[in-house]
This record gives structure tokens, sequence and C-alpha cells, in this order.
């Protein structure tokens, strides 16, 4: 499984996580999380964009924090 998904990022330019409605902060941990790693991991990819529903953005202005 982790070969497929590896493989999956790999072929595709933009990469979109997306998160469960009524998010708690595991979801929104969960999803900052794999996108630093992706980040890290393949430095070439242009795209990646963290969606879901819920008002996360006045969480992160205050530490400055961006999902892109």
């Amino acid at each position: 499984m982790k070969k497929e998904i590896l493989k999956a990022i790999q072929a595709y330019e933009t990469v979109i996580l997306h998160r469960h409605i009524r998010p708690d902060p595991d979801a929104y941990g969960s999803q900052m999380g794999l996108a630093a790693i992706i980040r890290a991991s393949f430095p070439g990819k242009k795209s990646l964009f963290s969606r879901g529903s819920g008002a996360v953005t006045c969480i992160f202005r205050a530490t400055g924090f961006s999902f892109r």
C-alpha cells in the first residue's frame, strides 16, 4: 500500500489533501503533518493544497502558518 501511495504522489503534479467534515484537532494535525512530509519528500511538487470544511484559517492566522 505504501508503494502505491508514493507512486500516486509522484505521478501527479497537483496533490490535494482533504480532511473530514467537522474536523477535530487530530484532523488538522494529520493534514498539516502529511503536507509537511510531502513537501519535504517531494520538493519538486508545484501544487500541494490542503482543503476541507471548517474555520481553520482563524486558528493559524496568529501563528503565520500557511497550507500552501
